[in-house]
């Protein structure tokens, strides 16, 4: 029993001195390729003082066990290329290289890194195509290439890296179609192609709502034609999606504002037509923008569902009726903005009271009544933008109050009457007052803001205290 016992003792020791030399051994390996990796990006890694200190400790290295995982130089200015050694370490499994001014064609010598699984290159000077046979970095979980000044095709090999769960392309001069591909990223969460505004005309690829995973997809001033397809609505992870700035045509798929995680949707500055999808089930909505389309029909009252909206913006279209009673007790509304349409009909009064409203911009509509009086209520106001239109009556005494915020309040060319709030005409913060064409009435102050820079008040009824 004992000469069994110190058997196994002796294995052990051995095994364990054998563990301990091969991670000596690999600690001085990746500590000469550290060495040369700062002599090669000279001068921009000089705090990185050996010998004295662990490489681990150096900045933006990141050690697992004692060998270097992570490379982290962002936004450090490096001008340099990215040397062709890097991936004799052999651990590598993150470099983040983003905010620099790197040179170079792709480095393809990453298909050397075994464990590579985040790339980050954006906003460097990277130039020429990016390589058909990318798809050789298998273990790729994370790759932004975008804004630097490659060219060419997007390849159809990207749809080949399954494990990718984030994709980031943006801003960029490809100037061929979009590859169907792409939508074979079965493990995809976030896709970013927006700002590619040299691609041709071109549909957004059906294949692309095959994405159940994506909870980020921005396509934003991509050239995108054609309609909007209604299998969007099978995205079900989609919790923020930017179509913006495109020429998309058609209705907007009553499908969209079925996507239970739905948060934000824009879709503003296309050619959609038809009217707003009536069934709204979309509850977790807190940004809608459809903005500068051809949209026309009423503004859905199921739109006061959206108790997590902050901000609706339905401004330059064609939209006509009165604005629902609804979006006035919705209870975290912080923006609404339904300028130039065909509204009409009084303002809801209760616009500001039940959430903490910063900007009310109604103007260019054919809207009748007062102005609700407590668009002020939570002292949160700092714009008013309701001109060109037939409003009348007297103005609320809580804009006088709302000093510590209010910056504009436009309200030309309608039929206003009685005085201006006294407080208004010194309020603190205000920059912009432009009430003329209405039939105010009353003196005019003495003292004015003291940091406005416009105030247009002609043609009204104010008269003039001489002393």
């Amino acid at each position: 029993m004992p000469y069994y016992f110190y058997s196994i003792f002796f294995f052990f020791f051995v095994l364990s001195d054998a563990e301990t030399n091969n991670k000596s051994q690999l600690y001085d390996q990746e500590h000469t390729v550290l060495l040369n990796l700062k002599q090669h990006l000279h001068p921009f890694l000089n705090q990185w003082v050996p010998p004295n200190s662990s490489h681990c400790s150096w900045p933006g290295i990141d050690c697992t066990d004692g060998s270097v995982t992570k490379l982290n130089f962002s936004n450090v200015n490096i001008n340099k290329t990215i040397p062709p050694f890097i991936c004799d370490l052999k651990n590598l499994t993150f470099i983040d290289f983003q905010l620099n001014y790197f040179t170079g064609e792709f480095p393809k010598f990453l298909y050397d890194c075994p464990k590579l699984e985040y790339l980050d290159v954006s906003q460097n000077n990277f130039v020429g195509s990016i390589p058909n046979d990318v798809d050789r970095l298998a273990n790729l979980r994370f790759l932004n290439l975008a804004a630097n000044y490659f060219s060419g095709d997007i390849p159809a090999s990207i749809g080949r890296l399954k494990e990718l769960r984030n994709f980031q392309l943006y801003f960029r001069r490809f100037n061929d179609i979009i590859p169907d591909e792409i939508g074979d990223l079965s493990n995809l969460e976030l896709l970013d192609l927006r700002l590619n505004t040299n691609l041709p005309p071109t549909q957004l690829p059906a294949s692309f709502t095959k994405l159940k995973k994506v909870k980020t997809f921005r396509m934003k001033s991509m050239n995108l034609t054609g309609k909007i397809p209604e299998s969007i609505g099978e995205m079900v992870s989609l919790e923020e999606l930017d179509l913006s700035e495109n020429g998309l045509n058609g209705q907007i798929p009553s499908s969209l504002f079925a996507l239970k995680n739905l948060s934000i949707l824009y879709l503003w500055n296309n050619r959609l037509s038809g009217e707003i999808p009536t069934e709204i089930e979309a509850l977790n909505l807190t940004v809608l923008d459809v903005s500068e389309n051809n949209l026309t029909g009423k503004i859905p009252d199921g739109l006061g569902k959206l108790k997590k909206l902050t901000g609706l913006s339905l401004q330059m279209n064609q939209l006509s009726g009165e604005i629902p009673e609804s979006l006035a007790h919705l209870p975290a509304l912080v923006d609404l903005e339904v300028f130039e349409n065909r509204l009409s009909g009084a303002l809801p009064p209760y616009f500001g009271r039940y959430s903490p409203l910063e900007t009310f911009q109604v103007a260019t509509n054919r809207l009748t009544g007062n102005l609700p009086e407590d668009l002020c209520y939570n002292g949160k106001l700092v714009g008013v933008s309701a001109y060109d239109n037939d409003l009348s009556g007297e103005l609320s005494e809580s804009l006088g109050s709302c000093n510590n915020s209010l910056k504009y309040l436009l309200l030309q060319n309608n039929s206003f009457s009685g005085k201006i709030p006294a407080g208004l005409w010194t309020s603190y913060h205000l920059v912009s007052l432009t009430i003329n064409s209405n039939k105010f009435t009353g003196e005019l102050p003495q003292r004015l803001a003291w940091n406005l820079s416009s105030l247009i008040i002609s043609n009204n009824q104010f008269s003039v205290e001489y002393q």
